[in-house]
């Protein structure tokens, strides 16, 4: 039995994982003062990663949770890693919100849960066709950052260990006779 007068689900225009609504800021990456700033300013908002997870909220209409800086300062430990990942600069009282993205791998699910209140772990390819367009590219934008340092920690010619540079979108050999 068909029922031809049911509405067929409308496809989401474009490629989901596109399109991210932030300014990438490639000018201020290496601008540490304007960094610092942002990493402490309460109308930045994190992108919490968590081992190939992400935070979202509601059942009815499900949200990315982007989180405050006092909403993860309890989780912050130095094993992090965070990554700029641009402004936003399309908000209704023309705040600027940087946005960063935040593998918080190294910590215990229940204290990232407690991070925000009702929201589950997800795989972005799970909710990707549930959660508004723009939340979804910003999700799988850190996704991508974090996943990268998560497998390369360590230097492709020498073998030593890296570190993130230029607001995590660089990584060097902290090997001397490499670099």
């Amino acid at each position: 039995m068909s029922d031809k007068h049911a509405a067929p689900l409308a496809p989401r225009p474009g490629n989901v994982f596109s399109g991210v609504p932030l300014d990438r800021l490639a000018l201020s990456r290496k601008d540490e003062p304007w960094l610092a700033a942002q990493l402490t300013a309460d109308s930045s908002l994190f992108v919490p990663y968590w081992r190939d997870k992400h935070l979202v909220g509601g059942d009815v209409d499900p949200r990315a949770a982007f989180l405050s800086r006092d909403a993860i300062d309890g989780l912050l430990d130095g094993n992090e890693e965070i990554a700029l990942l641009g402004q936003r600069v399309d908000t209704a009282d023309g705040a600027l919100p940087a946005y960063f993205g935040i593998d918080l791998s190294h910590a215990d699910e229940a204290a990232v849960l407690a991070a925000a209140p009702g929201a589950a772990l997800q795989d972005i390819r799970e909710i990707v066709q549930i959660i508004p367009t723009e939340e979804a590219s910003i999700l799988s934008y850190a996704r991508g950052l974090m996943y990268w340092h998560a497998r390369h920690r360590f230097c492709g010619v020498c073998g030593g260990a890296t570190v993130a540079e230029a607001a995590g979108h660089e990584r060097k050999c902290t090997a001397e006779a490499c670099g």
